[in-house]
C-alpha cells in the first residue's frame, strides 16, 4: 500500500480547509467546511463551500476524496454526479473534486458541467497556485487560471468514462432503461472529451489527439 493511500479522506478535507483558511486574507472570500445543503425534506453537506464576500453568495463547491493511486475514488462519475447535484442545489458556477494531490476545476454548464483546468502533482496545494484559482474563479475570468498539469494516463480514462457518461445521459435523459445507440453514444462522447481537452489545455493538444487517431 502506497502512502497516499493511507491517508483518511476527512484529514485530506481538514487539511484542504485549513489551507483555504489562510488565502482567504489575501482574497475576499469564506471557506465553510461540512456545509448544510437542504435537499428535499433533509439535509446533505458538502465538503467545502466558498463564499464570495462582495456578493454574498458562494462560487464554488468542493468534493474532497481520499487520495488513491489511479484517481478512481475521485474522478469517476458518482463523484462527478455527487458535487454537481451540489453545485445544482446552492447555484453555484464552479465545482471541484480533490484529493489534495489531483485536483479537477469544473464549470456548470446548462444541466451538466465542462472541465476546466485540472492539476495533477506531489502536492498540489501550492500558495501561489490556489490563490491564483480562487482569484480566477471568484473575478469569473476562466481565461486567467493557471495553466493545466499534463494529463496523467488514469485521469485521461476516467474522464473518457465520464464523459460517456455525460453523453448517455444526454440522449437518454429521462428513461434510464432505453437503449442508446452505441456509435452515436461513441460519437458524441468523443465530441464532449474533444471539447472538454480543447478547454483544459488548448488547441494544440486537439491537433495531438487526431494525429494520433
Amino acid at each position: 500500500m502506497k502512502p497516499e493511500d493511507r491517508i483518511p479522506e476527512e484529514d485530506c478535507r481538514a487539511r484542504l480547509y485549513t489551507f483555504l483558511d489562510t488565502i482567504k486574507k489575501d482574497l475576499s472570500f469564506e471557506p465553510e467546511i461540512q456545509y448544510p445543503i437542504k435537499d428535499g425534506n433533509k439535509n446533505i453537506f458538502a465538503d467545502l463551500v466558498l463564499w464570495d464576500c462582495e456578493k454574498e453568495k458562494p462560487f464554488l463547491v468542493i468534493e474532497v476524496k481520499k487520495p488513491k493511486l489511479g484517481r478512481s475514488n475521485l474522478l469517476n462519475e458518482k463523484s462527478f454526479d455527487q458535487v454537481l447535484k451540489y453545485a445544482k442545489l446552492l447555484d453555484v458556477p464552479y465545482f471541484m473534486l480533490s484529493d489534495c494531490t489531483f485536483t479537477i476545476i469544473f464549470k456548470r454548464d446548462g444541466t451538466s458541467a465542462k472541465p476546466l483546468r485540472q492539476y495533477f502533482r506531489k502536492d498540489t496545494l501550492n500558495y501561489s497556485l490556489w490563490k491564483n484559482i480562487i482569484k480566477s474563479l471568484l473575478s469569473g475570468d476562466i481565461s486567467s487560471l493557471p495553466e493545466s498539469d499534463e494529463l496523467a494516463p488514469e485521469a485521461e480514462k476516467n474522464l473518457i468514462g465520464i464523459a460517456r457518461h455525460i453523453a448517455w445521459k444526454m440522449l437518454a435523459p429521462e428513461n434510464k432503461s432505453i437503449k442508446v445507440d452505441n456509435e452515436l453514444l461513441n460519437r458524441k462522447s468523443g465530441e464532449i472529451y474533444e471539447m472538454w481537452m480543447k478547454e483544459m489545455f488548448g488547441r494544440n493538444i486537439v491537433k495531438k489527439m487526431r494525429m494520433k487517431n
